[in-house]
């Protein structure tokens, strides 16, 4: 698809990506972000980032490739730990590194949802999305621990309807930089993409509770809600349970950075000083899943701390 594209006087301010995402709406976001970082769309003849804003009379040129729709296809190879399995649902334990469903960015059959057609191929027909089959959830590529896969559309819509309404329990562990004066809280700060970190949400705290207030939020913002408790206060750490009480993108994570105590490990939320690594990935573990089953009976899962996690536990003090 060719672009030629004059910025009018309604589109002035628009980030680059977001308005090519307007004009195109038969483009995903991540094609759009990758065709402008590759210069195959260019703005006034000049290569720019995706978050560029516009000018009255700026010129929009280049080309999107037409890609070949996604397909869920079986993957047996994949090792995904089972922690319990019913006629209507799967709880699984997602190792960390591995992604919930394929994407235009990760196009790899490598994802949750490939191996879940192969282990139970009925799984292909649930749910709204053909690539994200009996997906009501999902936790980021290096989180790990509980999450739930609908088998039957009943259990489907029993399941997306139970996340929307914010009756299902989760609680995540997670370690982070940091003394935390307050022991236990809950952080009510709006979430929205960031203004100027692509891939990256942000979060505006409420209160004074935050050192770290900032401007790079949207006016779309959404109100997200996340309740903690400190589990045990280290010399510069401290491990926390986090229970989520809405379902943001990256919301525990985005939380804790805006709190002024990121998670450690976290690539994309560190924290403004530089911290020696101790860990190649983010220090998140779901370990509680609890919902109400389509029988009305209450169903708790839970999953133990990986032991990669708790080396790290073992060696700090």
């Amino acid at each position: 698809m060719t672009i030629n594209l004059v910025v009018r006087t309604e589109d002035i301010g628009k980030r680059l990506d977001k308005f090519l995402q307007e004009y195109c709406p038969d483009f995903s976001r991540s094609q759009i972000q990758k065709a402008i970082k590759d210069g195959t769309i260019t703005l006034n003849e000049k290569k720019v980032a995706v978050h560029h804003f516009l000018k009255a009379g700026d010129v929009v040129q280049g080309t999107l490739a037409v890609i070949a729709p996604l397909a869920c296809t079986p993957n047996a190879s994949l090792e995904i730990p089972i922690i319990a399995e019913t006629k209507e649902y799967m709880v699984i334990n997602k190792p960390s590194g591995v992604i919930v469903h394929q994407a235009d960015g990760h196009r790899e059959p490598d994802a949750i949802t490939n191996w879940a057609v192969a282990h139970d191929p009925a799984i292909a027909a649930i749910g709204d999305d053909p690539v994200r089959p009996g997906i009501v959830h999902r936790l980021d590529q290096d989180v790990s621990g509980c999450m739930v896969i609908a088998k039957t559309p009943a259990s489907f819509l029993h399941l997306k309807s139970a996340f929307q309404a914010g009756s299902i329990e989760k609680k995540y562990t997670a370690l982070v930089y940091g003394v935390l004066v307050n022991r236990g809280g809950t952080l009510n700060f709006p979430i929205a993409r960031s203004t100027t970190h692509d891939g990256r949400m942000a979060a505006r705290p409420k209160t004074g509770e935050s050192r770290m207030m900032n401007n790079e939020l949207r006016t779309d913002e959404k109100d997200a809600v996340t309740e903690y408790t400190v589990l045990k206060q280290y010399q510069q750490y401290a491990l926390v349970e986090a229970r989520p009480r809405t379902g943001r993108t990256h919301q525990i994570r985005v939380h804790f950075h805006a709190l002024g105590h990121p998670i450690v490990g976290d690539p994309l939320y560190q924290p403004k000083e530089k911290r020696k690594p101790i860990i190649d990935r983010v220090f998140l573990h779901a370990t509680q899943l609890s919902f109400q089953d389509l029988h009305g009976t209450r169903q708790t899962y839970t999953s133990p701390i990986p032991k990669q996690l708790q080396q790290i536990l073992d060696t700090i003090k």
